[in-house]
């Protein structure tokens, strides 16, 4: 059961880039591609991001955050989770300083308010991965139609056992 709710959550962190993903209750799963945040975020782990006021990021938290805009083209859907190094505030707006644990240096680019996805609210190791896998043939048979079914044949002898019960009740 905890394999198929894994590989549902995984699934639904690879349902597209910044503008598809599915919120339930203010927090999104996303599927980590990159090493940039190891030993922290393992590559092919999935993210919980919890949507937070700006106000409320502090140095220190792993925020994740939209590739900023560049006029005549098209939005770049890839999400980049950093870590924030410093914060700087420009004319009563708020932009971070964000470095990859593992990366030498800081980010070029600042990333502004409106860049921000959310925080990191937990790091799931390793569960990408079932994601990636549950999506060859394989893997959907393993991971979502095998315990699937498995589950509609328990419960169908479940209410047969109940429902001989029941009789074998009345004959008494």
């Amino acid at each position: 059961m905890l394999l198929l709710l894994s590989g549902i959550i995984s699934l639904l962190a690879r349902a597209g880039g910044a503008g598809k993903l599915p919120v339930l209750g203010g927090y999104r799963p996303v599927n980590v591609l990159g090493a940039s945040m190891e030993p922290a975020i393992k590559m092919g782990s999935v993210i919980i991001i919890k949507k937070i006021e700006v106000k409320e990021i502090k140095v220190g938290d792993v925020i994740t955050y939209k590739p900023p805009k560049v006029i005549g083209k098209k939005q770049d859907p890839t999400l980049t989770t950093h870590r924030v190094v410093k914060i700087i505030k420009k004319s009563g707006i708020l932009n971070f300083k964000t470095k990859g644990d593992a990366n030498k240096t800081a980010d070029i680019s600042l990333v502004s308010e409106g860049q921000l996805v959310g925080k990191v609210a937990l790091a799931i190791p390793y569960m990408g991965k079932i994601g990636f896998f549950a999506r060859t043939p394989l893997g959907l048979w393993l991971i979502v139609i095998l315990p699937g079914v498995l589950i509609i044949v328990l419960e169908m002898i479940s209410i047969i056992t109940h429902a001989r019960g029941i009789k074998n009740a009345k004959k008494a």
